[in-house]
C-alpha cells in the first residue's frame, strides 16, 4: 500500500488508485496524512478546509469526509491504513503503508551519510532515487489551507537542497554533463537558488566551459535583480572572481582531510551541566537511554534521536543530563547543551532559527558567518556534523518545528530531547515518558537534599503532598535543610493546608508554581483557537476539587452548551501536561468512548489561583452551583433509569435548573457505567459543597437521597456511609429539623447494610419520632419499614411484624404506589425467617403484582431470588429456576450486586437439587466473584462452601478438599450474624 503526496494525492494498492474523494475530502486527508500517527482535530481540518468564513455545518461536513474514508480504508485498505476517531479529532496511522514523503527523506538522508564518508558514488544512487519519487509539485492537486502549504513547502525546499546536493556529488564524480544538465532544469524553475548557480558554474568551469561559468553568473546576477532586487552573494561573487581569474583551485575539488586532522582543527564542545549529585532512582529509564545512545544501538544512515517527555517539574532534564554524561566518551567531538526556554517563566522560547544559531556557534562557526536563513543554517548544521560523532540535549522544547532543523543527520550522532508535550514528529528511535519518583525513591531523595539520616513517615508524607515530583522534592528538601529547627512534621502540615501549600514550594527561584503557571501563560500567549479555549478553561478546573472531571462538567462549570468545544479544549490541555486523561470508562457500546479527565492537586491549587485572577467571585460560585446542579440532575436521570416506577422517598425538595447539563444517560448499562465512574467525584463534591455557606451546603443530602438505594445494593456500603455522613454534616449546619431528619435516615440505612444495627435504631428511631411530629406518613411508614428490617435481622420477629403491620396500614390508608410492595417483600422476609412459606408467598407474589403494576423493573430484582428461593424451599425446582434466571438477568442489567448474590447462590443450590452439577459450579463461582470485591464475610465463606459441594458432586474430591479447607476458615472468620433463612435452604433441611 502506498501513500503518495510527492506530486497528486494518490493512494495506490498495487496497480488499483483509490477514489479518494472531492476536493475538501482531499485537503482532510492530506493534512491527516501530513499529521499521520498525531492527534488531528476537528476545528483544524476545518480552518484547513474553510480557511476565511467556514459555514455553520463545516464540523458536521468533516465528520462526514471522515466517516467516507473510514469507510474506503474498511473497504480497501483494512489493516494498513486506519483513521480511528480520538476524541473531537481522528488519528491516521499507516499502519502496513508506505508514504513517499517519508521515503525521500530517508533516501536523502542516507545520501547525505555516503557524502560525509567521503562516497559519492552511492550518494548518487540514493539521491537518483529520491527524485524518482517525485510526480510533480508536492500535492498539486490539493486546495490547501495554511498547514498544508507550510508543509508542501517544506517538502519543496527538501526536494531543492537534494537537487542541489545531488549535483555536488556528481561533480565530485567528475560526471559533469550530468550535474549541468541536472542544474539548468533545476534553476529554469527556482531562478533565484545561489548555491545551484554556484554548482552550475563550477561544473561549467571543469567541463572547460569558462564562457559558460560567466554566462551562469550573469543569469544568476540577472534573476536576482528581476526576483528579488538584489545582487549576487559574496560566495557567488568571489566565486565568479576565481574564474575570472582562472584560479587552479577550481580545477579540482580540495582532497578529504583524514578525520584526525579535521577533528583537530575543530572546536570540541563540551556544554553538558554539572551532574546532580542527588541523583536518585530512575536505574529502568536511565539503562534505556544508555541502551539507545549506546553505540551498539546506533541506527545505519541516520543519527539516533530520544524524546523524554513528562508533566513540569517531573525530572527530565536532570535524567537528560545524566544519561548524556554516562555515554559521553562515544561521543568524541563534542556534547552541546541548549535550554530552549519553552517551560521558562517569563522567557520567550527560542525560535528554530535561534536553536541553529546556537547549534553552529557551538561548533566554532562565529555569529557573522551563521546564515540567516534558517533552511541554509540547517543546511551548514548537517555540513559541520557530517562525518562527526556529536551529542545533542536539547531541553525544554515547546513543540517539535523548534526541534527538528536542528536534529542531526549523521549517523554516529544523536540527540536528547526533553518536552512536555509529547513530539510525535520527531521519529524518534524512542519516546520516554516520565513520571513522578515511585515511593521509595521520592522519600530517599528527600532525605537526601534535607540532610536526613533516613526517610521517616513524616518524610514519605510530605513527598506524597509533593507528588513524588522531584522538583516540588527539592524544594521542601531544601527548606528542610535552610531550617534544622524546622521539623518535617512541621512542614507537612503547612502542605497539608492547600491555602498555602504552593507558597511552600516554592524557594530561591525554584517554585511549583511557575513550572506550572508557564503552560497556563503560553495557552494566552497563543494565536490557535483550541489553546486560546483550553486557556480559558483552565481556571475552571481549579473551582472543584474533585478527582475526575467529564467534559460535560466542565462544560456545566463554564455555563457553556459546546461540549464539543469543551472537549478540544481539554484535549490540548492534556497535550500541555495541565491536565491527564483518566483510564476510560465506555458508557455505550464502541466506538463511543467517553473520556474523563484528571487533575494533579498541585495543578489544581494553580488552577484555582487562574480562577481568582479571572473571575470574580461572584462568577465562581455561580459556576460550582451549576457544576454541583449538573451532578444531581445527571444522577436523578441515572436514577430513573435504573428505577422507574420509583421516584425519591417524600418527593425531591430541590430541582436543579433547567437549563444545566446533564450526562446523556439511556440505559440501564449508560447509568451504572456513569455511576461507578462518577462516584469518587460525586463524594468529594458533596464533601466541598458541605463546606459552603449558600443553598448548595445541602448538595450531598440531595445527591445522597438520589443514588442511596444504587450504593446499597452495589454493596459499596463504606461509600454509602461517607455519603450519608457528608449529608448530616450539611443538615446538621443548616439547623433544619426536616432535614435532619432526612440526613438521620440516611445514615441509619448505611449503618444497617454495615451490620451496625445498634446505632442503625438509635438513628432511625430518631428519625422515626421527628417525621411523626412533621406529620409525614410516608416517611414514617418507610422508617417503619426499616425498623422492621432491623427488628428481623435481631431475630425479634414479633416486634419486626408489628413495625411491617403498621407501615402496611399507613400505605393502605393512603395511595402508596410501589411503597406498599417494598413492605410486603420485607414482610415476606419475616414470615421466611419463621418458615411460614403460604405468607411469605403472598406476600411476595402480591409484592410483584404491585411492582409490575407500577413499572418498578428495579424492585423485581429484590422479589424474583425471594420467590425463587421459596420455590426451592418447596421443592418446586423447575419454578424456582425460572424465577432465579429472570432474577440473574435483571439483576446484572442495573447492577444490584446484592440481590445477584443471593439468586446466583439459591440458583446454584437449585442446580445441585436437579443434578445439573456443571450449572451449579458455574453459579457458585460467579457467586464468589461477585464477593471479591467486597468486605462481605459470610457471603464469601457460603460460596466458597457451594463451589466445594459442587466439586463433589461432580467427583472432584481434590479441589473439593481445598475448598471446603477454605470454606471452614471463612466461617471460623465470620464476626457478623449469618443469614439463618438461607442457612437453612443450603443444609438442604426441609
Amino acid at each position: 500500500m502506498d501513500v503518495r503526496v510527492l506530486g497528486q494525492l494518490e493512494i495506490r494498492s498495487g496497480d488499483v488508485v483509490l477514489p479518494l474523494g472531492t476536493p475538501k475530502q482531499r485537503t482532510v486527508l492530506a493534512l491527516l496524512v501530513a499529521r499521520s500517527g498525531q492527534f488531528v482535530s476537528v476545528d483544524e481540518l476545518v480552518d484547513e478546509v474553510w480557511s476565511e468564513e467556514p459555514p455553520a455545518s463545516a464540523g458536521a461536513n468533516v465528520r462526514m469526509y471522515a466517516a467516507n474514508l473510514r469507510r474506503l480504508f474498511a473497504t480497501h485498505a483494512e489493516g494498513r491504513v486506519a483513521l480511528v476517531r480520538r476524541g473531537a479529532g481522528y488519528v491516521l496511522r499507516l499502519v502496513d503503508a508506505t508514504l513517499d514523503a517519508s521515503r525521500f527523506t530517508q533516501l536523502v538522508r542516507q545520501a547525505r551519510a555516503a557524502i560525509a564518508q567521503g562516497e559519492p558514488a552511492p550518494a548518487v544512487r540514493r539521491y537518483e532515487e529520491a527524485a524518482g519519487l517525485w510526480r510533480g509539485r508536492a500535492l498539486e492537486d490539493v486546495p490547501p489551507g495554511w498547514r498544508l502549504s507550510a508543509w508542501r513547502a517544506s517538502l519543496e525546499e527538501q526536494r531543492t537542497g537534494a537537487v542541489e546536493e545531488r549535483a555536488d556529488a556528481y561533480l565530485s564524480l567528475g560526471r559533469f554533463a550530468e550535474a549541468i544538465a541536472l542544474l539548468r532544469a533545476h534553476l529554469a524553475a527556482y531562478p533565484t537558488r545561489e548555491p545551484g548557480y554556484a554548482t552550475l558554474m563550477l561544473a561549467l568551469y571543469r567541463s572547460g566551459d569558462v564562457s559558460g561559468a560567466l554566462d551562469a553568473f550573469v543569469d544568476a546576477r540577472k534573476a536576482l535583480a528581476e526576483h528579488l532586487g538584489i545582487e549576487p552573494g559574496d560566495q557567488l561573487q568571489r566565486l565568479h572572481r576565481a574564474v575570472l581569474n582562472r584560479d587552479a583551485r577550481l580545477r579540482q575539488p580540495a582532497p578529504r582531510q583524514p578525520a584526525v586532522a579535521v577533528a583537530a582543527a575543530r572546536p570540541v564542545p563540551r556544554e553538558l551541566p554539572p551532574d546532580s549529585p542527588t541523583f536518585t532512582g530512575r536505574e529502568d529509564e536511565l539503562a534505556r537511554l544508555r541502551g539507545l545512545l549506546g553505540p551498539h544501538d546506533r541506527r545505519p544512515g541516520r543519527a539516533v534521536v530520544v524524546a523524554i517527555h513528562g508533566r513540569g517539574g517531573v525530572g527530565k532534564s536532570t535524567l537528560a543530563v545524566r544519561a548524556a554524561r554516562a555515554v559521553a566518551a562515544d561521543y568524541p567531538d563534542g556534547h552541546i547543551y541548549i535550554d530552549l526556554h519553552g517551560s521558562t517563566p517569563g522567557v520567550r522560547p527560542r525560535t528554530a532559527h535561534e536553536v541553529l544559531d546556537r547549534c553552529l556557534r557551538g561548533l566554532g562557526m562565529a555569529a557573522a558567518e551563521v546564515p540567516p536563513d534558517a533552511s541554509d543554517a540547517a543546511a551548514r548544521w548537517r555540513t559541520l556534523t557530517a562525518g562527526r560523532r556529536v551529542l545533542l540535549v536539547l531541553d525544554n522544547a515547546t513543540d517539535a518545528a523548534q526541534v527538528l532543523a536542528a536534529l542531526p543527520a549523521s549517523e554516529g550522532c544523536a540527540a536528547v530531547v526533553t518536552s512536555r508535550r509529547v513530539l510525535a514528529t520527531l521519529d524518534a528511535d524512542g519516546y520516554l515518558e516520565l513520571a513522578g519518583l515511585p515511593d521509595g525513591p521520592a522519600a530517599e531523595l528527600l532525605a537526601r537534599i534535607a540532610r536526613r539520616a533516613e526517610p521517616t513517615d513524616e518524610l514519605r508524607r510530605i513527598a506524597e503532598l509533593c507528588e513524588h515530583l522531584p522538583l516540588a522534592l527539592r524544594i521542601a528538601g531544601a527548606r528542610l535543610a535552610a531550617r534544622p529547627e524546622l521539623t518535617a512534621a512541621d512542614l507537612a502540615g503547612r502542605l497539608r493546608d492547600e491555602r498555602g501549600r504552593l507558597d511552600e514550594l516554592g524557594m530561591d527561584g525554584f517554585a511549583v508554581r511557575g513550572s506550572i503557571r508557564v503552560g497556563y501563560d503560553g495557552l494566552r500567549d497563543s494565536t490557535d483557537p483550541v489553546d486560546r479555549a483550553a486557556y480559558r478553561v483552565f481556571p475552571t478546573l481549579g473551582l472543584l476539587p474533585v478527582p475526575q472531571l467529564h467534559p460535560v462538567t466542565v462544560a456545566a462549570l463554564l455555563g457553556d452548551a459546546d461540549t464539543g468545544g469543551v472537549a478540544r479544549a481539554l484535549d490540548r490541555l492534556v497535550e500541555v501536561r495541565l491536565l491527564e486523561e483518566a483510564p476510560r470508562q465506555l458508557m455505550t457500546p464502541p466506538p463511543h468512548p467517553v473520556g474523563r479527565y484528571r487533575q494533579h492537586d498541585l495543578v489544581r491549587l494553580v488552577a484555582g489561583e487562574c480562577a481568582g485572577e479571572a473571575l470574580t467571585e461572584a462568577e465562581r460560585d455561580a459556576a460550582v452551583r451549576r457544576a454541583l446542579d449538573h451532578y444531581l440532575a445527571s444522577a436523578m436521570r441515572a436514577d430513573g433509569v435504573l428505577r422507574p416506577g420509583r421516584g425519591i422517598l417524600g418527593g425531591a425538595d430541590y430541582a436543579p435548573a433547567p437549563d444545566v447539563p446533564a450526562v446523556p444517560i439511556d440505559t440501564a448499562a449508560d447509568a451504572v457505567a456513569w455511576l461507578d465512574a462518577e462516584v469518587p467525584s460525586l463524594l468529594a463534591a458533596a464533601e466541598y459543597a458541605a463546606t459552603r455557606t449558600d443553598g448548595s451546603a445541602l448538595f450531598g443530602l440531595r445527591l445522597c437521597r438520589v443514588i442511596q438505594w444504587w450504593l446499597g445494593k452495589r454493596a459499596d456500603w463504606p461509600t454509602e456511609l461517607a455519603f450519608a455522613g457528608t449529608a448530616e454534616l450539611a443538615a446538621t449546619r443548616a439547623g433544619d429539623d426536616r432535614q435532619r431528619a432526612i440526613a438521620a435516615t440516611l445514615v441509619g440505612r448505611a449503618q444497617l447494610h454495615l451490620g451496625r444495627r445498634e446505632q442503625a435504631a438509635a438513628r432511625l428511631e430518631r428519625a422515626l419520632a421527628a417525621f411523626r411530629g412533621l406529620g409525614e406518613q410516608h416517611q414514617v411508614m418507610s422508617l417503619l419499614s426499616d425498623l422492621g428490617q432491623v427488628a428481623r435481622l435481631a431475630g425479634d420477629y414479633p416486634r419486626a411484624l408489628e413495625h411491617f403491620a403498621e407501615a402496611l396500614f399507613i400505605c393502605r390508608s393512603s395511595p402508596a404506589g410501589v411503597s406498599e410492595a417494598i413492605v410486603l417483600t420485607n414482610l415476606a422476609d419475616v414470615y421466611i425467617g419463621m418458615r411460614n412459606w403460604d405468607e411469605a408467598r403472598g406476600c411476595l407474589e402480591e409484592s410483584l403484582a404491585i411492582r409490575r403494576e407500577g413499572g418498578d423493573t428495579a424492585g423485581e430484582t429484590v422479589v424474583l431470588p425471594a420467590l425463587g428461593y421459596l420455590c426451592c424451599q418447596l421443592g418446586r425446582l423447575g419454578e424456582a429456576a425460572g424465577y432465579l434466571d429472570r432474577a440473574v438477568l435483571r439483576c446484572q442489567a442495573i447492577g444490584n450486586q446484592v440481590d445477584l448474590w443471593y439468586a446466583l447462590i439459591v440458583r446454584a443450590e437449585t442446580h445441585l437439587r436437579l443434578g445439573r452439577y456443571r450449572q451449579a459450579l458455574a453459579d457458585a463461582r460467579q457467586a464468589l466473584t461477585v464477593c471479591r470485591d467486597t468486605a462481605w464475610e459470610y457471603e464469601t465463606a457460603a460460596s466458597l462452601r457451594q463451589v466445594a459441594k459442587a466439586l463433589l458432586a461432580l467427583r472432584r474430591p481434590g479441589p473439593a478438599g481445598d475448598y471446603q479447607d477454605r470454606a471452614g476458615h471463612a466461617f471460623a472468620a465470620v464476626t457478623g450474624r449469618r443469614d439463618p433463612a438461607l442457612e437453612n435452604l443450603l443444609a438442604g433441611a426441609d
